[in-house]
């Protein structure tokens, strides 16, 4: 049996809200779908001369079709559950998005209703941070959810900006952790350090009883992002998107999470997927090369498990 892994960066969706996803990710330009699309079309057993020619062409309307074909149109709580269990999966962080479907739900709610049924999963719920407002966020704690994520350069905002300060100020109160986007993205006419180590900084100085997550492991600031959980001890980092297997090879700008994760940040490291078509292994055997960085077992557990288990209990209480 696999090891047990908690997965704080876990996507799980129907047709409607893959396209809604999808069809956000062509909305920045179509250096996005050019970069994922082929992942995508292996994951989602699509054809790939067909995306690539499509692509070419600039229909990304159509590329987002070929995409979302095959997919499931709806989900399948069971199912779920099973895979986790085979993958060793005790618990996982579901995220939403705050995007209408054609049924006039949003993927917020299709996944609280359909997560009630998977054993260990919780969903944070996917809030907009310029459309949104409190009792949005009121409302989805009652709905069930666990916690908020949010994409700052989706909607070419600051997190620090004076706009979102309701946001952070509503999660602080209600007592439940955030998500946020951090590092790298490819956006070009946005800003990549929109949200930076530099802003993680800020918002826990800013907000010390609020529990915030650097998703994605906020690549290339890996040293910077040391420094900050080492000042911030309810700042956390997911390493969601980037293969363990790849850190240690020299210019991956992962050495100091390595050297520093081991001591200092240990109970801050969080292992994350990001989501079915990022890797083209299952879960747990991206999870299993945490094991390959020449971490102390009891380091390698406390990222694989410990760490999000005592986080995800904190969230509960």
């Amino acid at each position: 049996m696999p090891e047990p892994v908690v997965d704080v960066c876990a996507l799980w969706l129907d047709r409607d809200s893959w396209r809604a996803l999808i069809q956000r990710l062509a909305g920045f330009g179509p250096r996005y779908l050019t970069r994922f699309a082929p992942l995508m079309t292996r994951w989602a057993q699509a054809d790939p001369a067909l995306v690539i020619r499509l692509l070419d062409a600039g229909d990304l309307d159509r590329v987002v079709d070929v995409l979302v074909a095959d997919l499931p149109v709806d989900l399948d709580p069971a199912q779920r559950a099973e895979q986790n269990q085979q993958e060793g999966i005790t618990a996982e962080v579901l995220h939403g998005m705050a995007e209408v479907l054609p049924d006039g739900s949003t993927v917020n709610h299709r996944l609280l209703e359909a997560s009630r049924e998977v054993p260990g999963a919780q969903v944070w719920a996917g809030i907009s941070l310029t459309a949104d407002q409190p009792s949005t966020m009121l409302r989805l704690v009652e709905e069930g959810a666990r916690g908020f994520t949010v994409s700052p350069f989706d909607e070419a905002i600051s997190p620090c900006a004076s706009a979102c300060e309701w946001f952070f100020r509503t999660a602080s109160e209600i007592g439940v952790p955030v998500w946020l986007h951090s590092g790298a993205h490819l956006r070009s006419d946005v800003a990549m350090d929109i949200c930076s180590w530099q802003e993680l900084d800020r918002l826990a100085e800013r907000w010390p009883d609020l529990t915030l997550v650097a998703g994605h492991g906020c690549w290339p600031w890996l040293r910077e992002m040391v420094a900050v959980m080492q000042r911030h001890p309810q700042v956390y980092l997911e390493i969601s998107t980037h293969r363990p297997a790849r850190m240690p090879r020299p210019g991956s700008g992962f050495a100091p999470l390595i050297e520093f994760g081991g001591s200092t940040v240990a109970g801050q490291v969080l292992f994350g997927s990001g989501g079915p078509w990022v890797h083209r292994k299952p879960r747990h055997h991206v999870a299993a090369e945490v094991h390959e960085l020449g971490l102390d077992p009891q380091v390698a557990r406390a990222w694989l498990h410990d760490n999000a288990t005592r986080l995800l209990q904190e969230g509960a209480a």
